[in-house]
């Protein structure tokens, strides 16, 4: 049978991102409440003497913001108006953000499930695509009022920031990472982690959920040393080397957690039905996954229910019990924005091996027949 190609799909995600932010993003323009709050840094990064008495410019200058902005830079030295860099890159998120999804669906999947006939590939595209353009961020939380611990699904944002930029080059990276081509992916995971520390963080503990039921040989973990180290320990000692914070633990939490964040960061605020629900779905695809009697299956649900547990309780036991900096800077309740993504791959995987599973059924009882 002809294998039929992922192309048309790619093309067509990409297609209606840009259609999707033409029709529903009118007027057209760069500024944002996320561009408003980073322009200030770019200005100054491009001239020295921009607003050097400005209290805020001041204080977002010696940020790790300042390595997003360098980022900008690039394509202003490329030619482009700062504006007109800023854009371009809002442009470029909605182009390839759906499709880069959709292939870290399909492709882990396959990783998964090698063996799937071409009809059930097709059927996996298909859920993969439903997912995509809408069901994993309609369940995942549109804003910050239906989504867990706090946060929204990432894939639902819209802006172009150091969180949306580093959140590109981490799915860029599971792109590379789980494809059967050769190629280098760390640099991805290095700039993700570099523009945004907690967000390389959280690619990088998706990647180990889904890798690591599958080792059987603890060698087989070399990989996964030499990517921790220079894509994700390397670029954080740099960027908390470089920007410290002299407040205390309790002025700085006080300050980001209690004050300025408590929508995202103060668990015992922002837990509610929403977060119970995901509770719920990682416990019934637990539960799936035991009646499947698959062990890599049902220790990839327990990473994952795992992983929605932990961040939430390290960060009510980081903030509100203990006033731990390091934590509150690193924000681990983040990761429930990617609960959405995580259940729609772990999902895949469940509903690809019960059509391989059927499938061998139905064949062994033609044959006994």
């Amino acid at each position: 049978m002809k294998v039929k190609s992922s192309a048309p799909y790619y093309f067509g995600l990409s297609l209606l991102s840009i259609i999707y932010y033409f029709f529903g993003n009118f007027p057209f323009s760069a500024y944002e409440w996320s561009t408003i709050v980073d322009i200030p840094f770019l200005l100054r990064t491009l001239d020295p003497n921009y607003l050097t008495h400005d209290f805020y410019t001041n204080s977002v200058i010696n940020s790790p913001k300042l390595i997003y902005a360098q980022f900008v830079v690039i394509f202003i030295k490329l030619g482009f108006t700062w504006y007109n860099a800023l854009y371009f890159l809002k442009i470029f998120f909605y182009f390839f953000k759906y499709s880069l999804l959709f292939s870290i669906l399909i492709k882990i999947n396959s990783v998964w499930n090698p063996k799937m006939t071409q009809t059930h590939k097709e059927r996996i595209k298909i859920i993969s695509l439903f997912y995509v353009i809408g069901f994993l961020s309609f369940l995942g939380g549109t804003n910050l009022q239906n989504g867990p611990g706090g946060w929204a699904a990432i894939q639902h944002l819209g802006i172009i920031s150091p969180m949306t930029l580093s959140y590109l080059f981490g799915i860029a990276y599971l792109h590379f990472k789980f494809s059967t081509t050769k190629t280098f992916p760390i640099v991805f995971l290095m700039l993700s982690t570099l523009i945004h520390p907690a967000i390389g963080i959280c690619i990088f503990i998706i990647e180990l959920i889904f890798i690591l039921p599958l080792y059987d040989k603890i060698s087989d973990n070399k990989p996964i040393l030499i990517e921790a180290t220079f894509g994700v320990v390397v670029p954080m000692i740099i960027i908390f080397y470089n920007y410290q914070s002299f407040l205390s633990s309790y002025e700085y939490i006080k300050l980001y957690v209690y004050d300025r964040h408590p929508h995202h960061y103060l668990m015992s605020e922002v837990l509610d039905y929403h977060t119970l629900k995901w509770f719920g779905i990682f416990i019934i695809s637990l539960c799936i996954s035991i009646w499947l009697k698959e062990k890599k299956i049902i220790l990839l649900s327990l990473l994952c229910l795992f992983w929605f547990i932990f961040p939430i309780f390290v960060q009510f036991i980081g903030t509100e019990i203990f006033y731990i900096k390091f934590i509150a800077k690193l924000g681990p309740s983040r990761f429930t924005s990617f609960i959405s993504i995580i259940w729609g791959i772990q999902s895949l995987i469940i509903i690809s091996k019960y059509l391989s599973k059927s499938n061998i059924s139905i064949v062994m009882n033609s044959q006994t027949s």
